[in-house]
């Protein structure tokens, strides 16, 4: 008989996809309550497309960083961000 490769999974539930994404299982509920992410409904608990999980990371990972608000500090945003980069 011949050996099946595991395939790797489609979808995953809600605490391997917040553990995915390195957020709380509740900050996963607000993403779906905001629209941001879309579980699929299929089955009794929700399903959460890893391709879905891969996409919603690129659409997010620019900053947007707001240039001219002033932090406790005294510095501005754009004086943070070049700090960081």
């Amino acid at each position: 008989m011949e050996k099946v490769e595991p395939k790797t999974k489609l979808a995953v539930g809600r605490k391997e996809a917040a553990a995915m994404l390195s957020i709380s299982v509740e900050t996963l509920d607000r993403l779906v309550k905001r629209g941001l992410l879309r579980p699929s409904r299929a089955t009794r608990r929700p399903l959460f497309s890893v391709k879905d999980l891969e996409q919603f990371l690129d659409e997010t990972k620019q900053i947007n960083w707001p240039r001219h608000r002033s932090t406790s500090r005294g510095e501005t945003a754009t004086h943070q961000k070049e700090k960081y980069q």
